[in-house]
């Protein structure tokens, strides 16, 4: 559920509740547009999280935790200075909007004190987060919106704030709603501060049990501040939506319930939010590398035209031959000259000439181009096995990028290109890129480890896995290396292991995938062999489909 004027309602009650006098400790800016507040209240420590992304703009307590940059932006720098030290003092929504407004309790630089605010908008793409004082005038924000980004408003330090535009819509907490057709789009469109998602619930309840029955069910909790936070789940276990209470029109056992709306939301978006950063941070580095495969694709296409070429290099050998057998019956001047050719049961030829040389120059130059074309195509077959390298080792790497999960991960692949000469290492230093394997539990209890690229696809077998721990790979396709830590596993268990092998692959959208096992002992690396590249014996082979949802049924343990 998206995070609508109802559901902020919710969240701004729970905060009331925990928040309210909390000393900020430490402000922290961990993305462009996302900021942790670390506060404590009634020997509690809280973190506090703020973030206007586009995609999912929200405001709610967290556990997570997220690295922070070596240098923090000037915004965070302007919140720690003005900030840090102070109290909560009032969290407040604006109307059933989607504004909430945060006021602190502060000193100022002599001493008095004063109020500061930060005011956050969850608008989809408008989304922001507003910092001024007591009178509403701009000190900065996180995203600045100047004239030509927005006819409408503008935000910019100095400036006095101004609320968004009014929707025109019927506020839900009135005592005098109209009655509505139980038709979710027309709810939407009437009334203030509600998702599609809510206004298919109170859609649901009006068909259920009529309008005056099912509005006043459908808006009791939210008038009363008694939520029941529930995290709602698929088939798997998956959640795929949140809501401040529980929903009519859905079964119980899909419906988890949970303390704190924010453990619903935290829950909800961890996931989605790190897999949608990655492939931000990643999106560089994949057309790079797309670029690159694009390039050498077409590098080996022109080559196998050449090598087409020097198939028909035998003819002009053949020629030059027929010419120097047959100089009695050339003259100087002409420009072409039928012979027998004893290469084909002595049928006649008729082999062109260039009547401005010799008939033995005639012969030389067709000797000429046949050595070219042989010196050719011993090249070409040299070329391209290494163009092939490039295609396997780009596809294999775009692959790779497919399962990092961090900023760690994808800086261990851009390391390695660099190693490898495909990307230009930049001038400044880099840090030393740490990133593991990921970590999972068989159903069984047996550690199951995944590689994630090819630097950690060597580490893992070469130096983790031990001898008798049994090793997985995906037969003949690009893919992640796949540990199990026992000799001798339960079919479960290796079963699942061959699941996470066939998804951390090129072949994770195909069907009946061929898993290769074998003991770690009979894998080796061939002298000389790139990252990740490896050989094994006495293996044996299984056989399953790649399932998103089998795959978040496997306990992951990092």
């Amino acid at each position: 559920m998206p995070m609508d004027g109802l559901t902020i309602g919710a969240i701004v009650c729970e905060l009331n509740s925990l928040l309210l006098g909390a000393r900020i400790d430490k402000i922290n800016q961990p993305e462009k547009d996302e900021l942790v507040i670390a506060c404590r209240n009634n020997g509690e420590n809280y973190k506090l999280l703020l973030c206007s992304n586009p995609s999912f703009a929200r405001v709610n307590l967290t556990r997570l935790s997220k690295p922070n940059p070596l240098t923090p932006t000037n915004f965070c720098m302007l919140l720690r200075k003005h900030l840090t030290g102070g109290r909560l003092a009032e969290i407040k929504q604006i109307s059933n909007e989607r504004i909430l407004l945060f006021s602190f309790d502060c000193l100022n630089d002599f001493n008095e004190p004063v109020t500061k605010r930060l005011i956050v908008e969850i608008m989809g793409k408008h989304s922001n987060i507003i910092f001024t004082d007591s009178n509403g005038k701009i000190f900065d924000s996180i995203r600045r919106v100047n004239s030509l980004m927005s006819r409408m408003r503008v935000v910019q330090p100095g400036l006095s704030y101004e609320l968004p535009p009014s929707q025109n819509k019927l506020d839900p907490f009135s005592d005098s709603i109209p009655a509505l057709e139980p038709i979710a789009r027309k709810i939407g469109d009437t009334l203030l501060g509600l998702s599609a998602s809510a206004a298919e619930e109170l859609a649901y309840l009006i068909s259920e049990n009529g309008f005056n029955e099912g509005f006043s069910a459908f808006m009791k909790p939210y008038k009363a501040k008694d939520f029941s936070p529930v995290l709602l789940l698929d088939d798997s276990g998956f959640p795929v939506d949140f809501f401040a209470t529980e929903q009519a029109r859905f079964l119980p056992e899909f419906q988890e319930k949970r303390t704190l709306l924010s453990d619903a939301v935290d829950d909800y978006f961890a996931l989605r939010d790190r897999a949608m950063r990655t492939r931000e941070r990643s999106h560089g580095l994949r057309i790079k590398l797309t670029n690159l495969l694009e390039k050498a694709q077409r590098k080996n296409a022109q080559q196998h035209e050449k090598l087409l070429e020097c198939a028909d290099m035998e003819k002009f050998r053949i020629f030059g031959e027929l010419i120097t057998a047959n100089l009695f019956l050339i003259k100087r001047g002409d420009s072409s000259v039928t012979v027998k050719n004893y290469y084909d049961s002595m049928n006649e030829i008729t082999i062109e000439l260039d009547n401005t040389i010799s008939p033995n120059a005639n012969a030389q130059k067709y000797f000429k181009h046949y050595n070219k074309l042989k010196t050719a195509s011993h090249l070409l077959c040299s070329q391209m096995d290494q163009t092939q390298k490039d295609i396997d080792y780009l596809s294999e790497q775009l692959t790779n990028l497919e399962n990092c999960e961090n900023e760690q991960d994808i800086e261990q692949i851009r390391a390695e290109l660099i190693l490898a000469g495909y990307v230009t290492a930049p001038k400044e230093k880099q840090k030393k890129i740490e990133s593991k394997p990921m970590r999972f539990l068989s159903a069984t209890g047996i550690e199951i480890l995944v590689g994630k690229n090819n630097m950690q696809n060597d580490k893992l077998t070469l130096q983790i896995a031990d001898s008798e721990d049994l090793w997985m790979h995906v037969k003949d396709v690009h893919g992640s290396h796949v540990i199990i830590r026992s000799s001798a596993p339960d079919d479960e268990t290796v079963n699942q292991g061959a699941l996470l092998a066939a998804y951390y692959s090129k072949a994770r959208q195909s069907a009946n995938v061929a898993v290769d096992y074998t003991l770690r002992r009979f894998v080796k690396k061939p002298s000389g062999a790139g990252l990740g590249k490896v050989i094994y014996t006495n293996q044996s082979t299984c056989f399953v489909t790649p399932d998103e949802a089998l795959i978040r049924q496997i306990k992951r343990i990092d």
